[in-house]
């Protein structure tokens, strides 16, 4: 069964599309990322079975091929394009949607010395003729996009494309400075992206690489634009990685594998080994001695795209570490095309190590109701790091705001942070309590001993110590990281808000303990 109309249009399309075809590259590109060695091993295995080739139409296979470092993967990766450019004729079908299609330009052009040009004359001119085609067709989408991050993906696939395949300078010049700014609208001035979402942020600084390592092999164009943004970015992106070699699970951070993470760094200046405030993008990495946090402060500015839960109901969530295990932790994520339910739950206030009330969401997850007041204090001096940071999430509802002052000792052994819940007017709801949660790694074993104290014990050893001024009971929980499911338990203090009209204020201390 075939839709006819579809296929008229795609028709009078390729009767438009005329290119210029090249008889080689004008310039051959090195690659500069490493590919995925596992994906790489599960094409071997799956080679005849084209649909379960990770990032098929992407041509993600390439580089996973080529990180294997074996002769016989050339002629597999030629085979695979070879079936699928003879099996996608249809420009107008998903495969040729913008994302796919901008990532498969890029990776042909640079992986082509690799795999293209030891195959014979026909496949390399199939191979050009293809990438003519999808640049022209790139050209089109252009004139009819208004995503940003789409439009940045174009524009990278039409310079790197253009780059490779002809070298016309004009055009490349023209497309950088579009590039530009499209950069300027979706890059905060603090490196992050609009979004909040780091995994956005890291493909937006990939990209760049990408351009710059290629606009390199051109000595009369000038990329110190492309170099001032990247150096901008990296000090964001450095900000989310932490010691165990992951992302913090903030907005998507726990679907990012350590391969882009680790053949990122090596693009980039040494990781930052002191306290950062990224302001605009609404977060704060402390460090001292061997801990290290990484906190939501939040935003009140509304950047968000239309995709659903890229801003989380997180505001004060934290995730802690010693020396290179994680502590705290928030649930993480999974892909957009698996369980809605599960979307929206991983998107909750309980989803984070945080404070909810009454299983309320400290931000409207759908961008209705607004966050009217936010106030974030830092005071770093020579006793230690501290960060207050106080929100109207729960005003409408219930006529209260939250308050979340961390404090972390110089010498990193102590840890502590106090929960203030406040009634600022009488309308609204009487809240019934305030559930402040903490989410442990998986590889924490967890104690309630006779003192109150929660004695806590990873298994690579470390002991530490949770205390509460209040009583604080042991619940279990599920952490998601790369779509995988870990078992695992939370910390979690009932704060009772009955009385709050009355009492005003309600508070809770609470503290991890480290030991030398």
């Amino acid at each position: 069964m075939f839709d006819l109309k579809s296929l008229i249009k795609n028709y009078i399309f390729k009767k438009k599309l005329t290119v210029d075809v090249p008889t080689s590259p004008y310039r051959e590109l090195p690659d500069i990322w490493l590919g995925n060695q596992k994906n790489g091993k599960n094409i071997l295995i799956n080679k005849n079975l084209l649909k379960k080739i990770n990032g098929f139409d992407s041509f993600n296979f390439l580089r996973d091929l080529k990180s294997l470092g074996k002769l016989e993967t050339r002629s597999i990766a030629r085979n695979i394009v070879e079936i699928w450019i003879n099996k996608n004729k249809n420009f107008f079908s998903v495969p040729f949607q913008i994302m796919p299609l901008s990532k498969r330009i890029v990776n042909i052009c640079f992986t082509y010395s690799w795999f293209a040009k030891s195959g014979n004359q026909d496949f390399k001119k199939k191979l050009l003729t293809f990438l003519s085609q999808q640049l022209k067709i790139q050209e089109f989408k252009i004139k009819s996009n208004n995503n940003e991050d789409e439009v940045f993906e174009v524009y990278k696939s039409l310079i790197i494309g253009n780059i490779f395949l002809f070298g016309n300078k004009e055009k490349i010049i023209e497309y950088l400075k579009e590039i530009e700014s499209v950069i300027n609208r979706l890059i905060l001035k603090d490196g992050g992206h609009v979004s909040r979402n780091p995994m956005k942020q890291l493909c937006v600084l990939r990209g760049l690489i990408e351009i710059r390592s290629a606009t390199a092999t051109l000595p009369d164009i000038n990329n110190s634009v492309l170099h001032k943004n990247v150096k901008l970015m990296s000090k964001f992106f450095k900000m989310f990685c932490m010691p165990d070699g992951n992302f913090c699970f903030f907005n998507g951070g726990s679907l990012i594998n350590k391969v882009e993470i680790t053949e990122t760094l090596k693009r980039i200046d040494k990781t930052s080994r002191k306290t950062e405030i990224a302001d605009a993008s609404g977060y704060g990495k402390l460090i001292k001695n061997n801990v290290l946090l990484l906190i939501d402060l939040g935003t009140k500015n509304n950047h968000f795209s239309d995709e659903k839960f890229i801003n989380k109901a997180s505001i004060g969530a934290f995730e802690l570490y010693y020396k290179k295990l994680k502590l705290i932790t928030n649930l993480g994520d999974i892909e957009k095309n698996k369980d809605f339910n599960s979307l929206m739950s991983l998107a909750s206030t309980a989803a984070h190590s945080t404070l909810s009330i009454d299983d309320r969401n400290n931000i409207d997850l759908s961008n209705n109701r607004k966050l009217d007041y936010l106030n974030v204090k830092k005071n770093i001096n020579n006793l230690g790091d501290l960060i207050e940071i106080e929100h109207s999430g729960y005003n409408y509802a219930f006529g209260v705001n939250h308050k979340r002052t961390i404090f972390l000792k110089k010498n990193g052994l102590d840890f502590r942070g106090i929960d203030e819940i406040f009634s600022i007017n009488n309308f609204g709801i009487i809240p019934k309590e305030a559930k402040i949660r903490f989410h442990l790694s998986s590889n924490l074993n967890v104690f309630k001993l006779r003192n109150g104290k929660i004695l806590l014990k990873h298994s690579e050893g470390l002991i530490f110590y949770f205390l509460s001024s209040h009583d604080a009971k042991i619940e279990k929980t599920t952490i998601f990281h790369n779509n995988k499911r870990y078992n695992s338990n939370q910390i979690i203090i009932d704060v009772s808000l009955s009385d709050i009209k009355n009492m005003k204020i309600k508070k809770c201390n609470w503290s991890f303990k480290f030991e030398k």
